[in-house]
């Protein structure tokens, strides 16, 4: 998993100086850092939620987009993976 989050973070890292309009990864950090923390913590939520129903079908791509806005943060705040 370890080299999966990795690639993860570069593909982040590439996506940061595009332009917002046609990036999912720009247009989040052109919101700041608040907007960030605010996303992964609302993933956070639905992971918790999927977690508590049992769902596991719905757990999985909450757990993805919940990775996903983490390593986005890390990247704003220089955080490297390893």
């Amino acid at each position: 998993m370890s080299s999966r989050i990795k690639r993860l973070y570069e593909a982040v890292g590439e996506q940061r100086s595009r332009n917002p309009s046609r990036s999912r990864t720009a247009r989040l950090m052109a919101l700041g850092r608040e907007k960030m923390a605010q996303k992964l913590g609302e993933e956070a939520v639905e992971v918790v939620i999927c977690a508590t129903r049992g769902d596991r079908d719905q757990l999985i791509p909450e757990s993805v987009d919940l990775l996903y806005h983490l390593v986005v943060l890390w990247s704003e705040l220089g955080v490297k993976p390893a």
